[in-house]
């Protein structure tokens, strides 16, 4: 099958054309991020400030498993592999420790200590729901379907339909 509608987000537009609207939305939280797509997985990069544990570096690898974008509904499930390191001291890293020991990610911990509407994680899958982070029923969005293609040489390739 011949994909002939494909939308190309490239990650040049994430990290420095969206960087101020992105930013501003994951105030107080993160304070710096770089996204790359490579080999089918989107790489992000991160500096976090996450309460009671300071100042953070995450590193996620993450692969799309499901991409639902269409009227009425938008939603994006994908698997994630964490790494933190922290940027303080030795106290800071023995807060760190003993916040893995109890189970379950930084990701999965962080989002059940904030008030962020739209994202959700396990210990293994991230869900973002786009409609709870903004109205998607105005304009071409009302319309707009996306499909999953790839995410490969700084480059996320989707297939898009309008739904009249």
């Amino acid at each position: 099958m011949t994909r002939q509608n494909i939308l190309t987000v490239s990650a040049d537009l994430i990290n420095h054309d969206l960087r101020n609207f992105l930013l501003e939305k994951g105030k107080p939280y993160i304070s710096d991020y770089k996204i790359d797509f490579n080999g089918g997985y989107i790489f992000a990069e991160a500096k976090l400030e996450v309460p009671t544990l300071g100042a953070l570096s995450a590193q996620y690898q993450l692969k799309v498993i499901d991409l639902i974008f269409h009227p009425g509904r938008h939603v994006l499930t994908a698997e994630y592999q964490e790494d933190i390191k922290p940027t303080g001291g030795a106290m800071q890293s023995m807060l760190l420790k003993a916040a893995s020991l109890t189970g379950g990610s930084l990701l999965q911990k962080a989002l059940t200590m904030t008030t962020v509407s739209g994202l959700s994680a396990d210990e293994k899958k991230i869900t973002l729901d786009f409609d709870q982070l903004g109205d998607l029923s105005q304009g071409a969005l009302k319309i707009l379907g996306l499909e999953y293609i790839d995410s490969r040489d700084g480059l996320l390739k989707l297939e898009y339909s309008l739904k009249l």
